[in-house]
C-alpha cells in the first residue's frame, strides 16, 4: 500500500460518494473520515514495517505511474495532518449552519488535489493540478460567479508560463547559461504572479468573499491561497539561487499586506474583508519565504494558527450572517448584544490575524517583523502599518457589533449550547497556540 492511496485517492472517492449522501450522513461520516485520515497520518510511519491486528504492514511514501510519482516527505505528512485535522473542524460545523453541507464532498476533492499538487514529481505537473482545481470550481455555483471565473482565468493564463519555465528549468545547460536563465526566471515570475494571486492579480479573493456563503468562502479562501502559496514555496526552493525571483516575492508580499490591510480598514462588506484577510495572509507567506533562510519552515509552522483564524472567523461570521441576513455592516449593527459568543470569537479571530499578543498568530508575526526589520528598517515599519490596518478593522468590528445603538438595548444569548461550546473551544485553541508555539516547531 502507498500513502497516495490513503490520503489522495481515498479522499477523492469519499468526496464523490458524499455527493449522493444525506446531510446527516455527510456531516457525521465526513467529519469522522477527515479526522481519521489526520490521525492515521500522525500514527502510521512511512516506509517502515509495522504490526496491526496481527498483520505485517508497510505504507510506501512513493507511488509511481508512467514515469511520474507522488512522493510524501516529512513536510508533506505535516501538511496532510494539518489539512485533514482542520478540515474535520470545518465539517463538524456544517450541521449547525444551513445550506453548507456541500462543503463536505467538495472539501474532500479539494484536499486530494492539494496533496497531489504538493507531492507530484516532476513538479511541473503541479500546474496541471492547479488548472484542474480551477475547473472544478466552475461547478460550485450555477452560473459560475465572477470570483471563480477570475481565479480560473488566472490559472489558465499561468499554465503555459509555468510549463515552459519548468521544462527549460529542468535542463541544466539552459539554467547555467547566463544569457538564457533570465528568460526562464521571467516566465516563472509571470506564471507565479498569476497563479498565486500576487498583486495585481489578487482581485478574485475579495470577490469570492462577497459572492459565497461565508462558511464556504472562508474554506476556499483558506485552501486556494494555501495551495498556490505552497506551490510557490516549492518553486522558490528549486530556484533559490536567483535573486530576482526572491525580490519578486518580497515586493509582491509587501504590496499585498499594505493594500490588503488598507482595503480591509475601509471595507463595509465583511465578506470582502475576509477576502482581503486571505490576501494579507498570502502576502505574509511570501515575506516568510523570501526574507528568511528558514522561510519555508516558518511558513509551515504558521499554517496552523493561520488555519485556526480562518475556521473561527468563518464559523462565527456565518452565525452572524444567518441572524443578520447579510454581511453588509449596516445589517450587523448591534448584533453582538444578541450573539455575544459569535461576536467575541469573530473579533478575536481578527485580532489574532493582526498578531495581537497571546493569540495564535502573535509569535509568527513577531518573527516575521524581526526578519523584515533586519532586512530594512523601512520594511519593518511598513510591516507594522499593515498590522495596524487589520487592528483597525477589528476595532471597527467591535464598535459595530457592541457599541452602536440597536433596536433593543437588552443583552441576549441566542446561540445554542453547541455553538457556544465550539466557539469557546476555538478561542481556547487560539490562546494555546499563542502561548505554546514551540509545539508546532517540534512537529516539523
Amino acid at each position: 500500500m502507498t500513502a497516495a492511496y490513503l490520503w489522495i485517492f481515498l479522499p477523492i472517492l469519499l468526496g464523490i460518494f458524499f455527493f449522493t449522501a444525506s446531510r446527516r450522513t455527510m456531516y457525521r461520516w465526513g467529519t469522522l473520515s477527515a479526522l481519521g485520515l489526520a490521525i492515521l497520518a500522525w500514527l502510521v510511519p512511512l516506509d517502515t514495517p509495522f504490526h496491526f491486528a496481527g498483520l505485517n504492514l508497510k505504507v510506501s511514501s512513493s507511488f509511481d505511474f508512467l514515469g511520474r510519482s507522488l512522493s510524501f516527505d516529512k513536510q508533506a505528512v505535516y501538511i496532510l495532518i494539518l489539512l485533514y485535522g482542520i478540515t474535520a473542524m470545518w465539517f463538524y460545523g456544517v450541521h449547525l449552519l444551513q445550506k453548507t453541507e456541500v462543503l463536505i464532498p467538495w472539501g474532500f476533492l479539494f484536499n486530494g488535489l492539494l496533496l497531489t499538487l504538493l507531492t507530484v514529481r516532476p513538479f511541473l505537473y503541479a500546474a496541471i493540478v492547479l488548472e484542474a482545481l480551477g475547473f472544478l470550481l466552475l461547478f460550485l455555483l450555477r452560473p459560475p460567479s465572477p470570483g471563480i471565473l477570475r481565479f480560473l482565468a488566472h490559472q489558465t493564463l499561468a499554465f503555459p508560463f509555468l510549463l515552459l519555465a519548468a521544462s527549460f528549468g529542468s535542463e541544466p545547460r539552459i539554467m547555467s547559461d547566463a544569457a538564457r536563465a533570465p528568460f526562464v526566471i521571467a516566465l516563472l515570475g509571470v506564471g507565479l504572479a498569476l497563479s498565486a494571486g500576487l498583486f495585481p492579480f489578487h482581485s478574485w479573493m475579495p470577490l469570492l468573499g462577497a459572492e459565497l456563503h461565508p462558511y464556504f468562502a472562508s474554506f476556499l479562501l483558506w485552501l486556494l491561497p494555501l495551495s498556490t502559496l505552497l506551490f510557490a514555496g516549492n518553486i522558490l526552493e528549486r530556484f533559490s539561487l536567483y535573486t530576482s525571483l526572491i525580490s519578486l516575492f518580497q515586493i509582491s508580499g509587501l504590496l499585498m499586506i499594505l493594500i490588503g490591510s488598507g482595503e480591509m480598514l475601509v471595507e463595509r462588506h465583511w465578506g470582502r474583508a475576509l477576502g482581503y484577510a486571505a490576501m494579507i495572509e498570502t502576502g505574509y507567506g511570501l515575506l516568510s519565504l523570501s526574507l528568511s533562510q528558514n522561510g519555508h519552515s516558518i511558513l509551515l509552522a504558521s499554517l496552523f494558527p493561520r488555519s485556526l483564524n480562518f475556521v473561527l472567523w468563518g464559523f462565527s461570521l456565518s452565525i452572524l450572517y444567518h441572524r443578520g441576513h447579510g454581511l453588509e455592516q449596516r445589517t450587523l449593527e448591534g448584533l453582538g448584544r444578541r450573539l455575544p459568543f459569535a461576536a467575541t470569537s469573530l473579533i478575536l479571530a481578527i485580532f489574532s490575524t493582526a498578531g495581537f499578543p497571546l493569540l495564535a498568530s502573535f509569535p509568527w508575526r513577531v518573527i516575521l517583523w524581526n526578519e523584515s526589520s533586519t532586512y530594512s528598517l523601512l520594511w519593518g515599519l511598513l510591516f507594522l502599518i499593515s498590522l495596524a490596518g487589520i487592528f483597525g478593522h477589528a476595532l471597527r468590528t467591535f464598535n459595530v457589533l457592541f457599541a452602536m445603538e440597536s433596536g433593543a438595548n437588552d443583552w441576549k444569548q441566542e446561540e445554542n449550547l453547541e455553538e457556544k461550546i465550539l466557539l469557546s473551544l476555538g478561542v481556547l485553541f487560539l490562546v494555546i497556540s499563542g502561548l505554546f508555539p514551540q509545539i508546532l516547531m517540534r512537529l516539523l
